[in-house]
């Protein structure tokens, strides 16, 4: 009895052993393992404004200056100290532009001098950061007044791309400030010679509603024309007609007379300039699968009198239609020039465009060398590319990398497009069309298919989703894409049957020139972000126009097909009092490009000529 209750006691013990181990195998165990790269610290970016609207003192008897920098020195032993020890911590200022410090005893102690907020500036800052890093968020030290103009909902759709989550701390009261900002841009990304556009104006104002104001238009110094405009709550838009009839850079400037007791007058001046070029964009179309979609997309390009448009269509292996459009230089009139095309094999021909938008099949055309060219075309170039029919190949192919999307392989048919939030601020939708962009898509034909995307890349901003006929808006249908790849951008359209918007039916005659002006619209938007402008084989440039006394000033001028050791640039500096000074920049090794750099001593407006051009 004792031999059988010991057996008993062993079965039991196995048993309960067994439902252990059971039970630890049901639970599926794991252990956490460290991959590569995870020990490397999340960024956490706080930065703090610096612009005058901060030097208001309204927070009990200090400055909103005053209580942020206060905040931000008790954080060095307390909640900086606890981000720095989970986090790699960066701390900014912002205000006309984004600067980096290391400690609070770098920062004014009473008065910060900005001249006003770039909240976009900022958040563009920060999603364009180090792809490398993982971010970890963004807080926002500021009084809320932003005046700089710029597109926050690009930035916000930028940050929100690479899921940069946003605190803010808003400092001051709810005041009655009396003030009046200017906003100026040019109707157009650029002009080109002798060609009506606008110079427009936005005035917004608190505390002067009623008042009548003169809005006051120079071009290079030399006074235009005088606008008066009433003020009321919200915008007021005006807009003055220009006119060059030459290429070139233009410096206009904006200015509003002062009004009684105003907060700050010298945002009532903007200084804006216009780029013209004598040269139409030269756009390549190259499609292997012919279809409406195509047909009507050139029909709508060589409409553009500003468009040469070369289009190759692959018919079938050994056939090929192409059409080439010249620009006479003796009589500027244009001549089409039917003859055997091909897609080009070299840079120097690829890089002779400014626009290349490609069709269906083209992994049938484009060997993977190819494909490397024209990546090297987007992201050295500078150059605009458009997958205009959605994916441009099938399986895997070197092409994929320059998509802003990942594709699915299903379609929904009947699908209408919505504009999203980034949408509907871009200028690719500034259709003229006398309704907002969004109620005038959204009342457009549908289009006949719409592919799925399996997700955005990290950067990608997507313009438009589809919306299906039960009246759902679906992120996964990108009807329109893009991302900054290198110096340029990558554009996809997901959908098939765009061409329905270029017929349109009976009741929807309104809008009959919607088609062409969208199509104008994105190949300008593409090729004005590109280093080269039609026609340039030489830039120049600096970082940005707004510069500190004392702060080092970067100028670049690149090269395009320019022989580098036979070409010498000179500059002059011309500062706002004294003489002009000289200066020969510097090749940069390994590349055509040359660079040299100034100091600006004073405050006050300095002009940068490139000789030898």
């Amino acid at each position: 009895s004792a031999l059988g209750r010991a057996r008993r006691i062993l079965l039991f013990g196995l048993r309960a052993t067994a439902l252990v181990l059971l039970l630890l195998i049901l639970m599926r165990p794991q252990r956490l393992q460290s991959g590569p790269g995870t020990d490397q610290k999340s960024v956490f970016t706080v930065a703090v404004d610096t612009s005058a609207s901060m030097n208001t003192r309204d927070v009990g008897e200090a400055s909103r200056w005053e209580a942020a920098r206060e905040a931000l020195a008790r954080g060095e032993n307390g909640f900086l100290w606890k981000l720095a020890r989970a986090h790699q911590l960066e701390q900014r200022t912002f205000a006309e532009q984004v600067q980096s410090f290391a400690s609070i005893a770098e920062l004014p102690t009473t008065n910060v001098p900005g001249r006003k907020t770039d909240l976009a500036g900022l958040l563009r800052h920060v999603a364009g950061s180090d792809q490398a890093t993982r971010p970890a968020g963004l807080c926002i030290i500021s009084d809320g007044r932003d005046n700089a103009g710029g597109d926050l909902a690009e930035a916000t759709g930028l940050l929100r791309a690479r899921q940069i989550p946003v605190w803010t701390v808003c400092l001051g009261e709810q005041a009655d400030v009396r003030d009046l900002y200017v906003r100026a841009r040019v109707s157009q990304n650029f002009l080109f010679a002798d060609q009506p556009a606008e110079l427009l104006v936005t005035l917004n104002q608190s505390g002067y509603d009623g008042f009548h104001v003169n809005v006051h238009l120079y071009r290079e110094d030399t006074y235009v024309e005088t606008r008066q405009a009433v003020l009321r709550q919200g915008l007021v838009q005006l807009a003055f007609p220009v006119r060059e009839p030459g290429k070139g850079l233009f410096r206009y400037k904006v200015r509003v007379d002062p009004l009684p007791e105003e907060g700050d007058v010298r945002n009532n001046e903007r200084v804006l300039f216009a780029r013209v070029v004598d040269r139409k964009v030269r756009v390549l179309l190259a499609e292997a699968r012919p279809h409406w979609d195509s047909k009507f997309l050139l029909r709508a390009l060589q409409e553009d009198p500003n468009l040469e448009v070369t289009s190759i269509f692959y018919l079938a292996p050994n056939k090929v239609f192409s059409v080439r459009e010249q620009t006479s230089s003796e009589t500027l009139q244009e001549e089409r020039v039917e003859q055997p095309l091909y897609l080009p094999r070299t840079r120097e021909a690829l890089y002779g465009y400014d626009c290349v938008l490609l069709g269906k099949d083209m992994d049938r055309l484009l060997s993977p060398e190819e494909a490397d060219m024209l990546r090297d075309y987007v992201a050295e170039r500078g150059g605009g590319l458009v997958f205009f029919r959605g994916r441009a190949y099938t399986g895997e192919h070197p092409l994929s990398e320059l998509e802003p999307v990942v594709w699915e392989d299903d379609l929904l048919r009947d699908v209408r497009w919505e504009l999203t939030a980034e949408g509907q601020a871009s200028p690719v939708f500034a259709l003229d069309a006398g309704q907002p962009p969004d109620l005038v898509v959204r009342s457009l034909p549908a289009m006949t298919s719409i592919t799925r995307v399996r997700g955005e890349k990290s950067l990608a901003v997507v313009l438009a989703t589809g919306r299906t006929p039960e009246g759902v808006t679906d992120r996964q249908l990108a009807a329109l894409a893009y991302q900054r790849f290198g110096k340029g951008k990558v554009l996809t359209v997901g959908a098939a049957g765009l061409w329905r918007w270029s017929f349109l039916p009976d009741g929807l005659d309104e809008w009959q020139g919607v088609y062409r002006r969208l199509w104008a619209q994105l190949i300008r938007w593409l090729v004005s972000d590109s280093d080269f402008l039609p026609g340039q084989d030489i830039t120049f440039h600096t970082e940005r126009y707004a510069y500190q006394p004392g702060e080092r000033v970067r100028l670049t001028i690149r090269t395009r097909q320019v022989v580098a050791d036979d070409y010498h640039p000179v500059l002059t500096v011309q500062p706002p009092v004294g003489p002009a000074l000289r200066i020969e920049p510097s090749r940069t090794e390994g590349s055509p490009d040359f660079s040299a750099t100034f100091v600006p001593e004073e405050e006050g407006e300095y002009r940068v000529t490139l000789d030898n051009n």
